[in-house]
């Protein structure tokens, strides 16, 4: 089974209750949300060593 459908048998149990599927579909939605912005906070800051690199680099060659 995959992570969508264990989503939708969630919603499916969750029918009697629409703001509790509402809640869980917001909740998904949020951690989501969450890796993303931590992947993209990962390659920026990979990105500003590699630029310090770089600088520290051209400074030793002056």
């Amino acid at each position: 089974m995959t992570d969508n459908t264990d989503d939708l048998i969630t919603i499916d149990n969750q029918a009697d209750d629409p703001l509790a599927a509402i809640k869980a579909m917001r909740l998904a939605q949020l951690a989501v949300c969450r890796l993303k912005t931590a992947e993209e906070m990962q390659a920026m800051a990979e990105q500003s060593t590699m630029d310090e690199d770089d600088i520290n680099t051209d400074e030793n060659k002056s």
